[in-house]
């Protein structure tokens, strides 16, 4: 993947002279609305309404005699001052500096909007927290930067940002509490929002742009993304590029360092302009390690030269600290869903961000309600533990938005599970019968309050009819940017059912949403439990598209561990036939027999709500029908004993057709 950004600077790089601003609040009497001042506004634009504010004067200050005093009330606000910084600074050095003082108990919350129109872009967010905490992020980024300060007393906070190589450090009284690197490296304004619990001062505030000249050929490497979170993670890291120079830049060479391996990729055939930033992913992966080790991306050349006109840019080093999973561990994510609920395409852009970002430790399971894709039982238990669509239970937690879902698994991942588990399954492509397994293998004790359960689910289903076509909310009204590139906002209110695939639909559960109690009292470390169940897959499921998924309930109701296989890596593990005695249809069954296993017969039981032909067929398990007999029409409860006396010992697929619905259960002669 590679890509170009493009930001002109709105500060010339050869003419322009440094901007500075200062204001202690001592020039204004203590009637005045910050918002009036020249300098200042507020977020609606207008000064000395709700959002506004008058300047504090008296002790409070930090020096005599004037500060700002926030105060938030209710959920926040109504106060909202707005800093604009004259431009979109994106080139150059920023530093913003003033006291700040937090009330014993209280936060402070402000941001740094990355564009001239507020509302758009929120660049960086600080987050003052009561407990004497602070943590720095943005959406895009999540958590940059986290540590302590003193709350009841003024400090000085200092953040420097080197615009053109993106690097921002914050100092608190003088000390550097960390830097980092920002995927929205442009500053336009300062908003100041006392948020639910604020209660914080500001005096003494100033900043400085500097701006920067360029070299005649200079690239900088401005941001290193890992992509990977997780120890044992292996994905190609990202890197973005940006000339700093007047010459275009039409070829460079990277090397990558990490955990002792060197690597070294030649990018060729690209054409960057002045100013213009590039971002591109290595063509091999890494492994992330346990521990904290520094991953370092340096320019080796350009344009053929060895090096550019200004080394002290070439290189970045972000240290990697990656959450280790606990051995065997796989997080379950439920997200309830309907193809009728508007702001459900959230959960499915967040779904696939999770089964993208974390392949191998996480099972998305969509849960459908209200359209073709629900599954009755599994609807139902999902839907007494959420509140409204779309919703999520990771581990079956407590209910969150999908959004949320990365900081839940990030909790789960590292908990060691009680038992691994790993399925199995034999499929026979003629008559489309399924037998799935799912054993826990324990690592730790147990008792029988634990229960299993296992699922199915399939990715890309289409369907015909208008319940496949999904409502949109977003369209022509928010951002939602699929990992496959598209953006909802482009797509139309409701999106057509031929333009729709579902991905991590639950097609069935079993035996139920809560599992089944199959263990003895006592489980040692060791010990190895199987579930079985049987079904005919419809002839409208794709199995190459599905995969199955079982889930170790502990006894308070959460999910302990889950195990995940697609459909063929199932077939690879093969079927393991339990000899725990629980089994079952993973789907609302259309006939029963008893006894099973049978000697010398066995009774077959239908019961139908309105009159329809049955026809019975017995295949041995090679698939070849041994065995066909129409029952003619039946209506009600029915019954008929099928002889198996002549019957070899062994494993038969009894099919039975109850008008257009067909099911086949397993059968063992003894």
């Amino acid at each position: 993947m590679k890509r170009i950004l493009l930001f002109v600077a709105l500060l010339s790089a050869t003419t322009a002279t440094s901007q500075t601003f200062s204001d202690n609040f001592d020039a204004y009497t203590s009637t005045t609305f910050i918002g009036n001042t020249p300098e200042w506004t507020t977020w609606s634009g207008q000064g000395g309404g709700a959002d506004d504010m008058y300047v504090s004067s008296g002790i409070g200050a930090n020096s005599p005699s004037n500060y700002l005093y926030f105060l938030g009330q209710g959920a926040g606000g109504p106060v909202d001052i707005v800093k604009d910084f004259g431009a979109e600074h994106n080139l150059g050095q920023f530093d913003l500096d003033f006291m700040l003082k937090v009330d014993a108990g209280k936060n402070a919350y402000f941001n740094l909007q990355r564009n001239s129109t507020i509302g758009q872009v929120w660049a960086l967010d600080f987050n003052f927290n009561a407990d004497g905490s602070f943590e720095l992020n943005n959406q895009d980024d999540g958590i940059l930067l986290t540590g302590n300060y003193s709350q009841d007393v003024y400090f000085e906070l200092n953040l420097q940002v080197n615009l053109s190589t993106n690097v921002w450090e914050l100092f608190i009284d003088g000390t550097s509490q960390g830097s980092f690197a920002n995927s929205n490296n442009q500053i336009a304004s300062l908003n100041l929002f006392p948020i639910q619990n604020s209660a914080y001062s500001i005096d003494d505030f100033s900043y400085t742009v500097t701006p920067y000249t360029l070299q005649n050929l200079n690239l900088a490497m401005l941001q290193i993304e890992p992509n990977a979170i997780l120890a044992g993670q292996n994905k190609a890291p990202t890197f973005t590029v940006r000339n700093l120079g007047v010459e275009t830049i039409t070829s460079f060479l990277v090397e990558f360092s990490y955990n002792g391996a060197i690597i070294t990729e030649d990018i060729t055939g690209v054409n960057i302009p002045s100013l213009a930033t590039y971002s591109f992913d290595f063509s091999s992966g890494h492994t992330l390690v346990s521990g904290s080790n520094n991953m370092t991306a340096t320019i080796l050349s350009v344009n053929g030269m060895n090096g550019d006109d200004d080394s002290s840019d070439d290189s970045k080093v972000l240290t990697i600290d990656p959450v280790t999973p606990a051995l065997g561990k796989m997080v379950v994510g439920e997200e309830g869903t309907g193809t009728w609920c508007g702001w459900c395409p959230r959960g499915a852009v967040n779904m696939d961000i999770m089964s993208n970002q974390f392949d191998g430790f996480w099972a998305g399971i969509a849960v459908h309600n209200g359209d073709p894709m629900t599954v009755a039982n599994y609807d139902t238990g999902i839907g007494a533990l959420i509140g409204g669509y779309p919703s999520s239970l990771v581990d079956r937690g407590t209910e969150i938005d999908p959004s949320a879902m990365q900081t839940d698994f990030l909790e789960r991942i590292v908990i060691a599970p009680t038992a691994t588990l790993e399925a199995g399954a034999a499929f026979n492509p003629v008559n489309r019968w399924l037998e799935v397994s799912m054993t826990a293998n324990f690592v730790s004790p147990a008792t029988n309050g634990y229960r299993m359960a296992i699922v199915l689910t399939e990715d890309s289903v289409t369907g015909d009819d208008s319940g496949y076509a999904q409502a949109n909310y977003y369209s022509n009204s928010a951002d939602l940017i699929d990992p496959a590139g598209f953006n909802w906002i482009d797509l139309p209110s409701t999106v057509p059912a031929a333009d729709m695939k579902y991905d991590h639909v639950a097609r069935g559960i079993f035996p139920s949403f809560d599992g089944v109690s199959m263990f003895p009292s006592t489980v040692n470390p060791g010990d190895a439990h199987t579930l079985n169940t049987y079904m005919t897959v419809p002839a409208d499921w794709n199995v190459d598209e599905m995969h199955i998924v079982g889930l170790l309930i502990d006894p308070q109701g959460r999910i302990d561990n889950a195990g995940y296989a697609s459909f063929n890596d199932a077939l690879q593990n093969g079927f393991v036939l339990s000899t725990d005695e629980v089994e079952g249809e993973l789907i609302n069954p259309v006939f029963s027999m008893f006894p099973n296993p049978a000697t010398n017969s066995t009774t077959i039981s239908v019961t139908t709500s309105k009159s329809e032909n049955v026809t019975l067929s017995v295949y041995d398990f090679a698939g070849n029908k041994i065995v066909a007999r129409d029952l003619g029409v039946v209506s009600g409860n029915n019954s008929a004993t099928f002889s198996t006396a002549s019957l070899a010992k062994g494993i038969y697929a009894v099919e039975l057709t109850v008008g257009n619905k067909t099911e086949v259960k397993k059968l063992v002669v003894q």
